[in-house]
């Protein structure tokens, strides 16, 4: 501020000017003097400068918008704006209005309100962003293939979304019969790999016309196809194939749908549930699944767990208010589909180390699913877990005792001893099992995100 040129006056004794916006669109007169002038030293032995004089060179800063009316003082003779017909006396309060309309505004101090404006406004906006990020969690599913992800994302629609419409059920149609195909074709090549006899004369010939089909185009099931499909699953040679499944490459669903072959053969089939829950089919890329739950919107995002589609995985490492690692109980005896020679328990167990000790996923609850635990319960009586993991010193058909020692495998991988791994045994295909349990998966996720935010 430039002050009378003469003059020193005290800091003390002067108040910060301010130009106030009328509720017109001129501006009132600046206003000041919280302390009083007469205070103020001078020099050359000249008296301190009137109030007008200070008017005067205040307002010389400031740009006008018309041009003000004069007017004469009678105590001095000297012009001034007509809107001041009086001396100012005494101490002059804070922001006080003077005139109903000045010609006077300044640039500088609405440039500086505008500037205000514009932050209150950025601070209101991230206000707003950051109670909508607590109004949406995203939830990450990750595991290696077929560890039952997409089965989970289906539970999940069913239970919280709308469920399968008629028409959804009719586009599945043709995903039933390609794995009833597929589960058939496989074991149909395994019985010349295993070198497995058929057990009647006629399934050899029926092997051949079934094996000779591309099953991914398949889009309808029918005669003859229906009763070949039908005998072979009766043979006993394709039924010692099905018991040896863990030397090559089937999908979990084989049975469930060649059980029911009839069922699935009638004219005016339509999947059901439980027939979409079981249809296999890889997740490529990522596939994203929102559903409103008690005024909270659950982003589910499931990513292809084959390791060829592990580098898309990258992009989904933000903003993840959960992990949840999905483990097929049912694994340990089996190889990987990428190399026949390594265990898919074991790369299970490698890629949940990798994934806990992620620096994104630090502040991330981690929910462990131990599913496929029905599975493990056939299998566990004829195949032991000790021949494939020979620490386990349990008994040798209990499926307690086994998943029991699987997850403390899984525990034992996680570095910090401060972060709590949540754990559930689950069965993706069970809807009510699925329902109970992520009921406490969702009571988790809230009170952890509650934690996040300092709100409990």
């Amino acid at each position: 501020m430039r002050l009378w040129p003469e003059m020193n006056v005290s800091t003390a004794a002067l108040d910060i000017w301010q130009c106030e916006l009328e509720p017109s669109s001129h501006y009132a007169i600046p206003c000041f003097f919280a302390g009083q002038v007469a205070s103020a030293s001078t020099r050359g032995g000249r008296s301190p400068p009137t109030a007008y004089q200070l008017l005067e060179d205040r307002t010389s800063h400031c740009q006008s918008r018309s041009t003000p009316r004069e007017a004469s003082n009678p105590s001095t003779g000297e012009n001034r704006p007509s809107t001041i017909i009086r001396p100012f006396f005494g101490r002059f309060s804070r922001n006080r209005r003077l005139s109903p309309v000045s010609p006077f505004r300044c640039p500088r101090l609405e440039e500086a309100r505008e500037q205000k404006r514009i932050n209150q406004e950025i601070e209101k906006q991230l206000q707003r962003d950051k109670r909508n990020a607590r109004r949406e969690l995203k939830l990450l599913l990750l595991g290696t293939g077929e560890s039952g992800k997409s089965t989970f994302i289906k539970q999940m629609r069913i239970i919280h979304g709308n469920g399968y419409s008629e028409e959804d059920k009719r586009q599945h149609i043709r995903l039933v019969y390609q794995n009833v195909f597929m589960a058939m074709q496989a074991m149909i090549r395994a019985m010349d790999t295993l070198e497995i006899k058929y057990g009647n004369g006629a399934s050899e010939e029926k092997a051949n016309v079934v094996r000779a089909i591309d099953y991914e185009n398949v889009t309808s099931f029918e005669e003859p196809y229906v009763s070949y499909i039908a005998d072979l699953w009766e043979d006993p040679g394709i039924q010692e194939a099905y018991d040896r499944r863990r030397e090559y490459q089937l999908t979990d669903s084989a049975k469930y749908y060649l059980n029911d072959v009839r069922r699935l053969a009638v004219p005016d089939y339509l999947p059901t549930e439980q027939d979409i829950l079981r249809v296999r089919v890889p997740t490529t890329g990522i596939i994203e699944y929102p559903f409103d739950l008690e005024q909270i919107v659950f982003r589910m995002v499931d990513v292809g767990g084959q390791r060829s589609e592990r580098r898309k995985w990258i992009h989904c490492f933000e903003n993840v208010t959960s992990i949840m690692f999905l483990v097929a109980l049912s694994e340990y005896d089996q190889v990987l589909v990428e190399c026949d020679n390594e265990n898919r328990m074991e790369e299970s167990k490698a890629l949940f180390r990798t994934i806990i000790t992620y620096p994104w996923f630090q502040q991330s609850s981690v929910i462990l699913f131990l599913n496929k635990k029905d599975l493990l319960a056939e299998k566990i009586l004829y195949s032991h877990l000790a021949d494939y993991f020979p620490e386990y010193d349990g008994p040798p058909r209990d499926d307690i005792a086994a998943r029991e020692f699987i997850l403390k495998m899984f525990v034992d991988l996680n570095p910090d001893a401060e972060k709590i791994i949540y754990s559930h045994f689950t069965c993706a295909t069970d809807t009510e099992n699925i329902r109970f349990v992520f009921a406490a998966v969702k009571d988790t996720i809230l009170q952890h995100n509650l934690k996040e935010y300092n709100l409990v």
